[in-house]
């Protein structure tokens, strides 16, 4: 798998996860008390910090840098599902697919509407040659975001080594019609100009040597 290919991730940055709700009346807490809240805050707000750091150490593919930090926030904050998914995509991105695998299952098993960990438990089955879970997980990507590009493109992709052909045709016109640079708005994570313009050369040989 290139590194092209696995760096169309699902990052998730702390700042909507982390988003406070108003405020309400509180009764007056004990000393112990506010002192238990107040660091449980301290570790929440770092936890948000190495997450967001991770991010941008995974843009700048220095994936170990990016895991580091992912590790360090899921253990100040358990509840961050953001860095497990993280974590689970720099695994991804650095080949370990044995414990990425396992982190990503467990998100999608803990959010069953987690596109980001189906997109990205379909390219490590995809990386595996696993074709029919690879095509279970982009197809559930494709039900909870039916206008992503990248997810047909896919399963057209997979339909096409499978010799499912009608699938495969019916799966690439879809991509090159929500394809980023065409008029209607593409969704979710979308690849850059560049590589979908060799999807597309790619994809309108096979359909025009199809028709």
């Amino acid at each position: 798998m290139t590194k092209r290919t696995l760096l169309r991730l699902s990052l998730l940055t702390a700042a909507a996860l982390l988003a406070v709700a108003p405020a309400t009346p509180q009764k007056p807490r004990a000393a112990a008390s506010s002192k238990k809240a107040a660091q449980s805050e301290d570790a929440q707000t770092k936890a948000a910090r190495l997450l967001n750091l991770g991010v941008a150490y995974m843009n700048q593919q220095r994936m170990e840098q990016a895991l580091k930090m992912f590790e360090q926030a899921a253990a100040l904050d358990p509840t961050l599902s953001a860095a497990r998914l993280n974590q689970g995509i720099a695994l991804l991105n650095l080949q370990r697919t044995g414990p990425a695998k396992a982190l990503l299952l467990e998100e999608v098993k803990h959010d069953p509407a987690n596109k980001r960990g189906w997109y990205n438990l379909g390219l490590l089955y995809r990386s595996l040659g696993q074709a029919e879970d690879a095509v279970a997980a982009f197809r559930k990507v494709a039900e909870l975001d039916p206008v992503d590009p990248d997810t047909h493109y896919f399963l057209a992709t997979l339909y096409l080594e499978q010799k499912q052909y009608q699938q495969a045709v019916a799966e690439f016109e879809r991509a090159l019609e929500l394809a980023p640079f065409t008029s209607r708005r593409s969704s979710a994570w979308p690849a850059p100009t560049s590589v979908w313009a060799r999807r597309r050369s790619r994809a309108s040989i096979w359909l025009a040597s199809r028709s």
